[in-house]
C-alpha cells in the first residue's frame, strides 16, 4: 500500500469520528473487547543465503478498542495482542523441534461497513492500517537460545463477521480477521542480522460491543 493511499484512508478515518459525531445522539461512541484463536501461517526467514521455515501451534489473541457509530459505518482504534508458540524450524532439509513463541502486538485505525438487515443481526464488513510489534521469543534450538528479539513494521487487517443486538447498548460479535504485516528485521544472540517474511494470520474471534 503506497504512503499516499494510507495517508487518505488515516484522513478519511479521523474526518468521520471527529467530524461525524454529533454529542446530542445518544449511543454514537463505543467501546469492544474479546479474544479469539489464531493461525499462524508458515513464515520464511533468510539468513546468509539460507532459508529457514519456522512453524507455528495454533494460539490465542485479544484485542480492544474505542470508537463512533456514524450511520451504517463505525470507526475505531484497536490495539490487538496475539501470541503462537514455535513448534519447529526447517532448514536444509532439516526439522527441529523449537522452543520459544512469537507474539504481535498491534496498534490499529480501523473503519467497518454494518450491513442493514432491519433486525437484531447486522453482518459487517471491515479492514484497518497500522503498526505492530513482531517478537521472536526466547527460541531455543537444540538446548541453545537462538532468537530474542523484535522489530516494529507496518500492519494491515481485514475483518467479517456478524453482530446481535441484546439490547439498545449491547452486542455480541463473531467474526474472522486476516492480519498481516510488512517483513521484519531480527538479529540472533550472536549479532548477527536476518530478515523474516511478514505476518500472515487467520483468527476466530469473540467479543462484545457496548454503546454510550
Amino acid at each position: 500500500m503506497s504512503n499516499s493511499i494510507r495517508d487518505m484512508f488515516l484522513i478519511g478515518l479521523l474526518l468521520a469520528v471527529f467530524g461525524g459525531v454529533s454529542a446530542d445522539e445518544p449511543y454514537r461512541w463505543y467501546a469492544a473487547f474479546g479474544g479469539g484463536a489464531t493461525f499462524l501461517n508458515d513464515n520464511d526467514t533468510t539468513q546468509a543465503g539460507i532459508t529457514i521455515t519456522s512453524e507455528f501451534d495454533s494460539g490465542g489473541a485479544l484485542f480492544g478498542s474505542v470508537g463512533a457509530t456514524l450511520g451504517n459505518f463505525r470507526a475505531e482504534g484497536e490495539l490487538f495482542s496475539s501470541y503462537n508458540e514455535v513448534s519447529a524450524m526447517t532448514g536444509n532439509g532439516i526439522t527441529i523441534n523449537t522452543e520459544g513463541d512469537f507474539a504481535t502486538v498491534a496498534l490499529m485505525l480501523n473503519g467497518y461497513f454494518d450491513i442493514p438487515t432491519g433486525s437484531k443481526w447486522r453482518p459487517y464488513l471491515g479492514g484497518g492500517i497500522g503498526f505492530a510489534n513482531v517478537s521472536y521469543n526466547d527460541i531455543v534450538l537444540r538446548g541453545a537460545l537462538v532468537v530474542n528479539d523484535d522489530d516494529t513494521v507496518f500492519a494491515y487487517q481485514a475483518k467479517a463477521g456478524i453482530s446481535y443486538a441484546f439490547s439498545p447498548r449491547w452486542d455480541g460479535t463473531l467474526g474472522y480477521r486476516y492480519f498481516g504485516t510488512n517483513n521484519a528485521d531480527f538479529v540472533d544472540t550472536t549479532g548477527f542480522p536476518f530478515s523474516a517474511d511478514g505476518v500472515q494470520m487467520h483468527m476466530i474471534e469473540v467479543g462484545a460491543r457496548v454503546r454510550w
